[in-house]
């Protein structure tokens, strides 16, 4: 019986690890083409991590790439080049999965300066790829059904300070882990339980 919760628990934590959904982001920096975020840049990116939220802000104070991303994230990662370094001509790819009710969905996008959004079987609901002043719209995307729609983020970052990018939809940062996860770990708690009543009977 212990050996069934244990294999339990290690199937629960199995399973809900791979149903949460990873944001990765790509940076590309000395970009030549900063301040178009339509242009992918070529080459190999400078670096690239794994974020927990869409929320960058360097202020005016700041200015850097370190300073941009919240500095845990690049002191925390091998970035391979210098975090102190200024985060002007840098480039931005975001891509990961995103949980939409069906039906409209409030989205919140600022940034400064271009950015370009894309969500698979939804279509580009954001095309705003150049210098701009910090600028944050909310808008609503419509989904035809509940669930995952893939999505991807390009940003880029030119012409001094302030270096802004922050998302939420539906009041909350992407990745946003499934129902399933949830469902999945209620589940594994329910059986949990129940193995215990069976065990007190016996």
């Amino acid at each position: 019986m212990k050996l069934m919760k244990h294999a339990a628990i290690a199937a629960l934590v199995a399973f809900a690890s791979m149903s949460a959904q990873a944001l990765t982001a790509q940076i590309w920096t000395n970009d030549a083409s900063a301040g178009d975020a339509s242009i992918l840049p070529s080459g190999p990116s400078s670096a690239s991590f794994n974020p927990t939220a869409i929320n960058f802000d360097s202020n005016v104070t700041d200015y850097t790439i370190g300073g941009f991303f919240n500095h845990p994230t690049f002191y925390d990662t091998a970035a391979g080049f210098d975090p102190t370094a200024s985060a002007n001509n840098i480039f931005l790819l975001l891509t990961g999965s995103l949980y939409l009710n069906a039906g409209s969905n409030s989205f919140v996008v600022a940034h400064d300066d271009g950015v370009v959004l894309n969500v698979t079987g939804i279509g580009n609901v954001v095309n705003e790829p150049g210098p701009t002043s910090e600028v944050t719209t909310p808008f609503n995307v419509t989904a035809l059904s509940t669930g995952l729609y893939d999505f991807s983020l390009q940003y880029t970052e030119c012409c001094g300070p302030p270096a802004v990018l922050l998302f939420t939809i539906n009041g909350a940062p992407p990745p946003i882990p499934e129902p399933e996860t949830y469902a999945l770990m209620m589940a594994g708690l329910a059986a949990l339980g129940f193995m215990a009543r069976r065990r007190r009977k016996a």
